[in-house]
């Protein structure tokens, strides 16, 4: 797992966590400090993940306006997200 952040200069801009496992690398907690800076955020973190994992898939689960910026940024949306819960 990686937590990376985003820097212009001094200023933190954002940051990303990438989780590698099972031959594709997960897209997690993604966020710009400005919202003009999202874009960039978003770019950032493709780039990073195919910098350290080249050639792996790259997933994530978003919805709202997170959606909206992934899709903008290259991703397709395969469906709703369902979680399972097995009591014991």
């Amino acid at each position: 797992m990686l937590v990376l952040a985003l820097h212009n200069g001094e200023d933190l801009c954002g940051g990303v966590v990438l989780n590698h496992s099972s031959g594709m690398v997960g897209l997690f907690n993604l966020f710009a400090v400005d919202s003009s800076d999202v874009a960039i955020a978003w770019s950032s973190a493709i780039t990073a993940a195919a910098n350290h994992f080249p050639g792996l898939p790259l997933v994530g689960y978003a919805h709202g306006d997170d959606l909206a910026h992934a899709l903008a940024s290259g991703f397709t949306a395969l469906g709703p997200l369902r979680v399972w819960l097995h009591g014991s």
